[in-house]
Formats: structure tokens, sequence, C-alpha cells
């Protein structure tokens, strides 16, 4: 089952969301129904005293100017205040605490005598009666008057007592939220506690798995892979890690392979140096130079031999520097001048500050040698070669020049061609020297650097190698590459 983080997240934001949601929904609610409660018995109070104001002063005031000759009964207010009366004690039953409060009930039944005392008092002054007779019925009205204001004044001291009960009731529901609260509170906690840890669980052990398989890799081993994850977000994460993977552990395969077919270049290399028709020429060459008692130039193609094959051994070195390249190859060609005469001439270039510097062994020979044997060999006249090295910016340029025969352009096509497979040339191949030496120039310099050959038949043959300086730095003398 797949585990996304996000949707867990989401979830957690949701759950508390509603809890909380909830909990204030809850507060609220009550809260304002408290409230509403408390603010409708305030008004029902302010209610009431106005109510007590009309009926106990206002309705006897109105009916003793009516009794005086003040007003006249048709004219007076009195059947307004009774009805506005009457509406106000039937809002008050509406809004009351306790809808069944029997001095309402009682004090609209009062009020009925009360209207009919009025009433009573209207038929007195048309019938034109005598003042103590409408004293009289004004007394009573102004008594039913008091008795409705008391009634009115008993049930405003009614709900102004229930205001203790609904404190009482307030205390014990303030008392409930605060619990429910805490029941809210501790369940979220619970809750957010639980979800976190499986949440954190969900996403150490998948990255603790992570971790353990990039310090294995980290260790060399590039055969460890990680299992499909549960957590969705880190599925992308592991399968580029299991490629990465695989992908370096083809490639250290496929550089260990270049390797060994560099170090085969490399042996064909030196083997093709140490063939015998190039010794027994060489020492052809040593015995006729002694049979014409030319001891100073046989010394010489001895001391040229032996400093060619120290050079091409190196120790076991595979760097050395471009000073002891160039007496490598200058032993070679001191060694065919013997052989060749006045055939083969050659000239050297090399700045000072390049000397010293460290380059890839056995470049620069194999280059000659295709020069000699393939192109000025066939001459008739004497042939030249030249070597010049140079520095620009970071790259070390060789180049290595004949006015031989030169390549043809169909055998050009093909050796360029050649260049470009994996193939690993012995001795018996054609240009097997030049192309060994481009492949070891693109494994050991980088791809930056290059070989460039350039070729016209009958004019001659014209080798540059491109060399990125920076390969070779801290190399030292000893240390194997």
């Amino acid at each position: 089952m797949k585990i996304s983080i996000i949707n867990k997240i989401n979830r957690f934001f949701i759950y508390v969301m509603i809890f909380s949601i909830i909990s204030i929904f809850i507060n609220m609610t009550i809260s304002y129904a408290l409230i509403n409660t408390y603010n409708q018995i305030v008004k029902n109070g302010e209610h009431t005293r106005n109510l007590v104001s009309l009926v106990q002063r206002d309705i006897p005031n109105e009916t003793w100017k009516i009794v005086c000759g003040m007003n006249d009964f048709e004219d007076g207010k009195q059947d307004e205040m009774i009805e506005e009366i009457k509406d106000g004690i039937e809002y008050l039953k509406e809004n009351s605490i306790d809808t069944k409060r029997t001095e309402l009930e009682l004090a609209l039944r009062t009020m009925i005598t009360l209207n009919a005392y009025i009433q009573e008092l209207g038929l007195q002054v048309a019938a034109e009666s005598s003042i103590d007779d409408l004293i009289a019925t004004n007394e009573e009205i102004k008594s039913v008057a008091v008795v409705v204001g008391e009634m009115l004044e008993e049930y405003n001291n009614a709900e102004t007592a229930s205001v203790a009960e609904l404190n009482r009731r307030i205390t014990l529901i303030q008392s409930f939220l605060l619990f429910l609260d805490i029941v809210i509170i501790s369940a979220f906690l619970y809750f957010m506690i639980r979800n976190l840890k499986k949440l954190t669980m969900a996403i150490r052990k998948p990255l603790s798995s992570l971790e353990s398989m990039s310090g294995k890799i980290a260790d060399g081993d590039f055969g460890i892979r990680v299992k499909d994850m549960e957590v969705y977000e880190l599925k992308a994460l592991t399968n580029s890690l299991n490629v990465m993977a695989g992908k370096i552990e083809e490639l250290i395969e496929e550089n260990n392979i270049k390797h060994e077919n560099l170090k085969k270049a490399e042996m064909n290399l030196l083997q093709a140096q140490i063939k015998p028709h190039f010794l027994y020429n060489t020492y052809d060459t040593i015995i006729w130079l002694a049979e014409q008692r030319k001891v100073k130039d046989a010394i010489k193609v001895v001391q040229a031999l032996t400093t060619f094959y120290r050079t091409s051994l190196s120790k076991g070195k595979d760097w050395v520097t471009i000073e002891e390249e160039i007496n490598h190859v200058e032993s070679y060609l001191l060694i065919q001048q013997f052989r060749y005469g006045r055939l083969l001439h050659y000239t050297i270039n090399c700045e000072d500050d390049l000397k010293q510097l460290y380059i890839l062994k056995l470049l620069l020979q194999p280059l000659v040698e295709n020069s000699i044997y393939h192109g000025i060999k066939y001459l008739r006249e004497p042939g030249n070669i030249t070597i010049n090295a140079t520095r620009e910016g970071d790259y070390i340029v060789v180049e290595v020049k004949d006015d031989g025969i030169g390549i043809a352009q169909a055998q050009l096509k093909t050796l360029l061609a050649q260049m470009k497979d994996d193939k690993i040339y012995t001795k018996e191949d054609t240009s097997f020297g030049i192309l060994n030496v481009y492949k070891r120039i693109k494994l050991y310099y980088g791809e930056d650097s290059n070989m460039i050959i350039e070729s016209k038949e009958n004019e001659g043959t014209r080798i540059v190698l491109k060399l990125n300086s920076n390969a070779s730095k801290g190399r030292q003398t000893g240390i194997k590459k």
C-alpha cells in the first residue's frame, strides 16, 4: 500500500481543522445562547418597569383628568394604554425564561377588570353621574392598576431571581465547556502524537534505507539496490538512486575494460619497440660502425639504444617529463639516422618551460616510426621529420610533421574511422601505433584533448597532439597512474 506524505499531512491538517471547528462551534453556540438569555432577561426587566409605570401612574392620571373634566372620555388615551399594556404582557409571556409565568396570566385577567372599570367610568361621565361616584370609580381603577403593577413587579422579581439560576447554569455550562475542551484537546493531542509518530516512522524507515544505500555506494558497493518504497514521494528518489547505482556499476565496468584495453595497447607498443628486426638492424649498424672503426659513432648508437629502452620501460611509470619523452624519440631518430644515413633528417623544437611538465609516455615514438616506415622510407631523396612542442593556453601542442609520400585519401578515411571505434589494435594492424596513441590520449587526457591527422599524397603528413596540461598536474616520478 502506497503512502503519500503530502496526503498524510493534508489529512492531519483536515483533522486539526475539524477538531478546532467543532470546539469553537460548541463554545460559540453555548456562549451565544447564554448571552441571548441574559440580554433577554435584562430587556424583559426594562420592559416590565415601563409597564408598571404605565399601569400604576399613567392610567390613573389619565382617568383623573376625565373625572376632573380636563379631558373628555372619548379624547382620552386610556384605551390605547390598556392595549399597550396587554401587548406588553403578551410579549413578556413569549420571551420569558419560564413561559408559564402565572403572574402574567393573572395580570392579563386583572387587566380585564381594569378595562371594565374604565368603561364604567365612561358610562358615568356620559350619564353625568355625581362627582362622588366618579371619584369612587376612579379609586377602583387606581386600586386595580396597583394590583396589576404589583403582579408585574412580582413577575419581575421572579424573573430577576431566575438570573441566579441562570448564573448557576452558566457556571455548570462553563465547567462542562472546560471539560469538553480538555477532552477535545486531549483527543487532539493523542491523535496528533499518534499520527506524527506514524508519519515520522513512515518517513524515517525509507530514508534510513536510502541513507544505508548511499553509504554502501560511497564504500564502492554499486550492486546494492533499494526495494520499492511505500512512500509515494520517495519512489522517484529510490528509482533514481537505483538507476544511478546501476549506471555507476556499468561505467566502472566499462572503465575497467577500457583500462584493460589500454594496458594491452601499451603492451603492444612496448612489444613493437623490441621487435626483432629493429634490434637486428640496430645491432648490424653497431657492428658495421665497429668494423669501420667508428667507435665514437658505435658508442652513440649503443647509448641511444640504452636511452631508448630505459625511457620505454620507465620503471613501470605511465608519465614522464616532456624532456624524457623527447630524449626517447631523439634516441630512436638517432639510431634510424645512422641506419638511413643522409636519407633521414630531423629537427626537434621544444619550449624550455615545457620540458619539466609531465606527459603520457610513448606518444611520440609511434608517430615518428609511422613517418619513417610509411612516409620517408619510400622517398628517393632525403626526408625530413620535424617535431615541435609548444603551449597554447592550458594545452600542450605537439606536432610531428614529415615530407614523405603521405597517406592515400581512402586509407586516411579508413584510419579516421578506426579512431572512433573501441577496438584495440595490434602490431599486425596497419597504423596500429597511431590508433593506440589516439585511444590512450582520449582515456588519460579526456575528451577535450585530441589528435589531428592531416595528409596529402606526395606532400607529407602532419599529426598534431593537443593535450590538456591539467590532466598531468601533480604527476611525480615513480608514481604509477
